[in-house]
């Protein structure tokens, strides 16, 4: 996953994919040329392992998986999927899934899926995706205001403002999430439409998650 702060091995993907049935793995970074051989490298395994799908944002995964893998490919690039004419054109592309930009009212996530012939996941729970830079910002703004501070938890405060954002830095850049969480417990009924819920679980303990699973 490019914005989450926990990553998987190889080794913990293939012992995960053994025990769960349907598996998906999040390939969703946005590549550089120079990144594509160890992408490619990095597909070529999960050929191998038991995964039923990726979950994406960079058309290059999509077209590298193109006749030579069946796996199934949700398309998830956070924020751009707000209209169903544009899913039902990326079905004729080889996309089998997609997930619908959270930051819509309910009521048009709900439209769109009763206009998209494609499965459809939303949020359902967690912290909320907010931005991501591939630049260092974390450690630039140490650097420069000559700062030294634990960088594995960070908050920021907005200015003249009670909202703040987790904020993390990793190989691939900097990313956001809110520190408010999304709650739709109430709204299942609703929400029992979609194909897929999907459950934040970026700065959730191991009981929340199941507890929220449940």
């Amino acid at each position: 996953s490019a914005y989450s702060s926990h990553k998987f091995s190889l080794e913990e993907i293939e012992a995960i994919s053994a025990r769960v049935p349907e598996t998906y793995v999040m390939v969703n970074g946005l590549y550089d040329e120079h990144e594509l051989p160890a992408l490619r490298r990095l597909i070529d395994a999960y050929a191998k392992m038991n995964i039923k799908g990726l979950l994406f944002q960079d058309f290059g995964v999509l077209h590298y998986v193109k006749n030579r893998y069946d796996f199934r490919m949700m398309y998830a690039p956070n924020t751009l999927n707000t209209n169903y004419m544009t899913l039902n054109v990326l079905e004729d592309l080889g996309v089998d899934s997609a997930w619908v930009a959270k930051e819509i009212p309910l009521e048009e996530q709900i439209a769109i899926k009763k206009h998209t012939h494609l499965p459809i996941m939303i949020q359902g729970h967690g912290v909320q995706y907010m931005m991501s830079s591939k630049r260092h910002l974390l450690k630039s703004y140490a650097n420069a205001a000559h700062k030294e501070f634990n960088q594995d938890n960070v908050i920021l405060h907005a200015r003249e403002s009670d909202y703040a954002t987790h904020i993390y830095e990793d190989e691939r850049g900097t990313t956001i999430f809110s520190v408010n969480k999304l709650y739709t417990l109430d709204l299942l009924n609703e929400m029992s439409v979609f194909d897929y819920l999907y459950i934040e679980t970026n700065y959730m303990s191991a009981i929340e998650a199941i507890e929220v699973t449940h």
